[in-house]
């Protein structure tokens, strides 16, 4: 259920699934309120929640964001999780300040997530963590030799544990000119360190060990005009990768031959030579897209992975059976097993349908 009521914007949602082998049944629901302040301006609150009969866990969280002017924002949330047993209830809160206008920008941003931190509806990617980051704009439009704007960044980061022992820091500078014909070029440079806490296996075969580690990376970024007949990306990255080196060049093109259908063909080639062993991986997709009017849509995806040595297939169509309600069927499949590329490994059926009631 969302919709909007006056000044509030409000949403909620409900699943339960069904008991599975050694997985009871399980509720889950998320809900949400969000009032405008002002024109710009916003407060909201948001609670997640998962319980089943072997426990619970639940997270509320209160968030905001303000235009003091309208070049400066300052925006936050704080948040608290709850958990039925040992465990599982610390708090997470993020406060970020941006300046922007279209020569200078300037942001500082802070985030905590607190060691015993759990959100079983989403995800924390990283806990027991403080990281700080700032970053400086200069954006400026000389108006020679074809060119738009020249966008240069420098950023810097650190993250340290919640009891403040170092974990990461990155410095970096990007210079990226932007030309009047809608081509663009991006460098970026960055160096810092990483402290790996516990080791992990690089592609399930490759060790690699904790300790501190040098971080340097360089990327080269050459992008077309979107307005082009067929369009390019290249992207090319080199990078000191805990001890070792990695490299990385992904290529894409498409083309748009009539209004109603879309192509891209993308190959992602990647290399990693490791203290322990080296390993790469070649990932090539194909994308289609044919709209057959305006209210009936389809997507499809192929994509083959070296390493895994599978294939995978997607396809969407999507159906507007009304204004604000649709209709979605998305078909899944994997293949490859054990080196056997052609023996199907999963396939999958989701219908999903959506209605919009004015109250």
């Amino acid at each position: 259920l969302t919709g909007r009521i006056g000044g509030q914007t409000v949403g909620f949602l409900n699943v339960v699934t069904a008991k599975a082998g050694d997985v009871p049944r399980t509720s889950y629901s998320v809900a949400r309120m969000k009032r405008d302040v002002g024109e710009n301006n916003f407060l909201g609150w948001m609670v997640t929640d998962r319980r089943d009969p072997d426990g619970s866990n639940t997270v509320a969280a209160l968030d905001g964001s303000f235009w003091l002017r309208p070049t400066l924002n300052v925006k936050g949330f704080y948040s608290r999780s709850f958990t039925s047993g040992p465990g599982g209830e610390d708090d997470v809160y993020s406060a970020t300040i941006d300046y922007s206008t279209y020569l200078i920008g300037a942001s500082f941003q802070h985030l905590t997530v607190g060691r015993e931190a759990q959100a079983d509806i989403g995800f924390i990617t990283r806990g027991d963590i403080r990281q700080t980051g700032a970053d400086l704009r200069f954006s400026p439009r000389p108006g020679i030799a074809g060119l738009r704007v020249i966008n240069t960044r420098l950023d810097a980061e650190y993250v340290s544990t919640v009891d403040g022992r170092m974990q990461d820091w990155t410095a970096g500078l990007w210079v990226g000119p932007n030309f009047d014909s809608g081509e663009s070029i991006g460098m970026r440079l960055e160096v810092g360190e990483s402290r790996l806490d516990e080791g992990f296996d690089l592609a399930d075969s490759i060790r690699v060990d904790p300790g501190l580690f040098d971080l340097v990376q360089a990327r080269l970024f050459l992008e077309t005009s979107p307005h082009r007949a067929l369009v390019g990306e290249l992207r090319g990255t080199w990078e000191a990768f805990y001890g070792g080196d990695l490299y990385s060049v992904e290529t894409s093109i498409s083309a748009s031959p009539t209004p109603q259908i879309i192509l891209e063909a993308a190959h992602n080639w990647n290399r990693a030579e490791m203290p322990n062993g080296a390993c790469t991986a070649n990932i090539t997709s194909l994308r289609l897209g044919y709209s057959f009017s305006t209210r009936l849509t389809t997507n499809a995806l192929i994509q083959y992975n070296s390493l895994y040595e599978d294939f995978s297939a997607n396809v969407r169509l999507n159906f507007i059976h009304r204004p604000g309600s649709d209709l979605f069927i998305v078909l899944t499949e994997r293949r490859g097993v054990d080196g056997s590329l052609w023996d199907l490994s999963d396939r999958g059926l989701v219908a999903k349908v959506t209605y919009l009631v004015r109250l």
